[in-house]
């Protein structure tokens, strides 16, 4: 796909990113939440089923210090995602009030209700 360069954007700094071929629609950003997000939730849990793979004694050696560290970085992250989140449901109901308060700078008026040039 990426070797044809009718299939494939110019180069920047070496890498080709793919362009839209054909008639395409335009994801909504609610749909592009929703793809995102399963992928990037799904690997998250890989990775934390990974992080829980090192807690086999048979494998590895560690103490409670080292175990509350690593568990400690996991909730750190996930508190500021927390963090993020409740940040962005914020400011999207803030942008909607934003949206419904706001008037054109000037009414518009039909061309019957024209002024007179008298």
């Amino acid at each position: 796909m990426y070797g044809c360069p009718s299939q494939s954007s110019p180069s920047i700094d070496g890498l080709r990113a793919p362009t839209t071929l054909g008639n395409v629609q335009e994801e909504t950003k609610r749909e592009k939440f929703e793809r995102l997000a399963g992928k990037r939730a799904a690997a998250v849990e890989d990775a934390i089923r990974k992080l829980a793979n090192l807690s086999n004694p048979y494998q590895y050696e560690y103490d409670r210090e080292a175990a509350d560290a690593l568990l400690g970085r996991v909730e750190q992250a996930l508190r500021r995602a927390e963090h993020d989140f409740t940040k962005g449901l914020v400011t999207q109901h803030n942008l909607r009030e934003r949206r419904a308060e706001e008037q054109p700078l000037f009414a518009p008026f039909r061309v019957e209700e024209a002024p007179s040039i008298d």
